[in-house]
């Protein structure tokens, strides 16, 4: 079943293009108007910045600095790099540095660092949500927020994963063997290669099921259109932010074949990666209505600093634990 499902959907694909080559066409140039404008800009210094960030000096600067975030999610301390990377850029940036820095990581601590180094970055949900969409900035703080607690309230929940066996080679390490600038741009190429077939398979569904679909199918499919989908709908403001954190959080099928081109090669199941990047959006949207649940957009709650204070929560329930570790009575050897 599995030699022809590859083929069927590539000839399914084409039958939907064959449908409105015009409309394809346009919906192709204005995902690549968006990765051009916006997209490539932004992604593109943490790209070329991902072998520095991951190499053996940074694995141990960056591993000391945030060794007590990686003990709580169960993770090696060589993965921080993928944490912080993910955190201030989100995906796929932080899937390319976990795939510069995975060795000596099992199954179970590369899926739980997947996980909480993906999302939306900063950037995009400041201004691209918060400034543009909502004409509210400080919403865009309360995404941020939303994004970087539920991400580290669902590696605590992964924990009980199994690491599996560890590797000390990945196929996706070649990323890093290259020069830095081919290999920044070929993952640039990729993700724009990725937006534009999904914007053209939202197009074309949207077109053939009937305009009612469009919205959900651009937030199942897209990050900005989705986005921008979401945004346009007439909701109570609390809704709205729940459901812009929860698309923006799994950036849709999109945002997810781009991390996972990074992450299948270092042996990280899709079906395991989308079922808890669900289980984060979940938290996310939570977040999101907690905290501005009973508001209007003019009293959202959260600007910088409550962003701020969000990721320093993460640092001090990662310090706490790191402490109660080194707490533990020492097994005398021939005691």
């Amino acid at each position: 079943m599995k030699k022809v499902i590859r083929p069927l959907g590539a000839l399914a694909f084409l039958a939907l293009v064959c449908l409105d080559p015009a409309n394809a066409a346009a919906s192709a140039r204005a995902a690549l108007t968006t990765w051009a404008e916006r997209v490539a800009p932004a992604l593109l210094p943490f790209l070329i910045a991902v072998p520095a960030l991951t190499c053996v000096e940074s694995r141990a600067l960056l591993g000391r600095a945030a060794g007590g975030v990686m003990r709580a999610l169960k993770c090696p301390a060589v993965f921080a790099p993928a944490w912080i990377t993910g955190l201030l850029s989100g995906s796929p940036a932080g899937a390319a540095a976990l795939a510069g820095c995975a060795e000596g990581g099992g199954s179970g601590a590369l899926l739980r660092c997947a996980v909480a180094s993906s999302g939306a970055s900063p950037a995009f949900l400041l201004g691209a949500v918060g400034a543009s969409l909502l004409q509210c900035p400080r919403a865009g703080w309360t995404l941020v927020g939303a994004q970087a607690l539920s991400g580290f309230a669902t590696g605590l929940l992964m924990r009980p994963l199994p690491d599996g066996a560890r590797r000390e080679a990945h196929a996706a390490a070649a990323y890093h063997r290259e020069p830095v600038m081919l290999a920044a741009m070929r993952s640039l190429l990729v993700v724009g290669g990725w937006m534009a077939l999904f914007s053209v398979l939202a197009g074309q569904l949207a077109r053939l099921l009937g305009a009612a679909w469009e919205v959900p199918l651009r937030m199942l499919l897209e990050l900005s259109g989705g986005c921008e989908a979401a945004s346009s709908l007439e909701l109570l403001f609390p809704e709205k932010m729940a459901l812009l954190a929860a698309v923006a959080c799994v950036g849709g099928a999109s945002v997810c074949a781009q991390s996972l081109s990074f992450l299948r090669p270092l042996g990280v199941k899709p079906g395991a990666y989308l079922f808890w990047k669900l289980v984060q959006s979940g938290f996310c949207a939570l977040c999101a209505l907690l905290m501005t649940a009973g508001l209007p957009p003019v009293a959202v709650p959260a600007d910088a600093p409550a962003a701020a204070l969000c990721v320093l929560l993460i640092l001090l329930a990662a310090f706490a634990m790191k402490r109660r570790r080194s707490r533990r009575p020492i097994a005398w050897r021939g005691a």
